[in-house]
Protein backbone atom coordinates (compact mmCIF):
# COMPACT_ATOMS: atom_id res chain seq x y z
CA UNK A 1 0.00 0.00 0.00
CA UNK A 2 0.96 3.74 -0.75
CA UNK A 3 2.41 4.87 2.08
CA UNK A 4 0.22 8.22 1.36
CA UNK A 5 -2.86 6.64 1.29
CA UNK A 6 -1.69 4.35 4.69
CA UNK A 7 -0.94 7.99 6.17
CA UNK A 8 -4.39 9.34 4.92
CA UNK A 9 -6.41 6.20 6.57
CA UNK A 10 -4.52 6.51 9.65
CA UNK A 11 -5.65 10.06 9.55
CA UNK A 12 -9.28 9.29 8.75
CA UNK A 13 -9.43 6.44 11.89
CA UNK A 14 -8.19 8.94 14.46
CA UNK A 15 -10.69 11.78 13.05
CA UNK A 16 -13.28 9.34 13.73
CA UNK A 17 -11.84 7.49 17.43
CA UNK A 18 -9.36 9.85 18.23
CA UNK A 19 -6.21 8.28 20.20
CA UNK A 20 -6.14 8.75 24.03
CA UNK A 21 -4.72 11.92 25.98
CA UNK A 22 -1.09 9.53 26.73
CA UNK A 23 -0.96 8.39 23.16
CA UNK A 24 -1.76 11.84 21.65
CA UNK A 25 1.18 13.37 23.43
CA UNK A 26 3.57 10.32 22.83
CA UNK A 27 3.23 10.86 19.14
CA UNK A 28 3.04 14.45 19.64
CA UNK A 29 6.92 14.36 21.27
CA UNK A 30 7.78 11.66 18.53
CA UNK A 31 6.99 14.60 15.88
CA UNK A 32 8.53 17.81 17.90
CA UNK A 33 11.66 15.29 18.32
CA UNK A 34 12.23 14.28 14.35
CA UNK A 35 11.52 18.29 13.52
CA UNK A 36 14.18 18.99 15.95
CA UNK A 37 16.61 16.66 14.97
CA UNK A 38 15.66 17.82 11.21
CA UNK A 39 16.14 21.44 12.67
CA UNK A 40 19.62 20.96 14.05
CA UNK A 41 20.90 18.88 11.21
CA UNK A 42 19.94 21.83 8.64
CA UNK A 43 21.83 24.36 11.07
CA UNK A 44 24.63 22.38 12.26
CA UNK A 45 25.13 20.28 9.09
CA UNK A 46 25.63 16.38 9.23
CA UNK A 47 28.67 15.17 11.28
CA UNK A 48 31.60 14.17 9.31
CA UNK A 49 32.02 10.93 10.89
CA UNK A 50 28.63 10.01 10.04
CA UNK A 51 29.61 10.36 6.54
CA UNK A 52 29.85 7.06 4.13
CA UNK A 53 32.30 6.80 1.56
CA UNK A 54 31.01 4.97 -1.81
CA UNK A 55 32.00 1.15 -1.93
CA UNK A 56 32.88 0.31 -5.50
CA UNK A 57 30.90 -2.73 -6.75
CA UNK A 58 32.79 -5.50 -7.84
CA UNK A 59 31.27 -7.55 -10.38
CA UNK A 60 32.92 -11.46 -11.59
CA UNK A 61 33.90 -10.62 -15.21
Amino acid sequence: MDPLTRLLIQMAQWWRHPPGRRKAVVILAALLLSFLLVGIERIVGWPSWLRTEPVPIHRLP
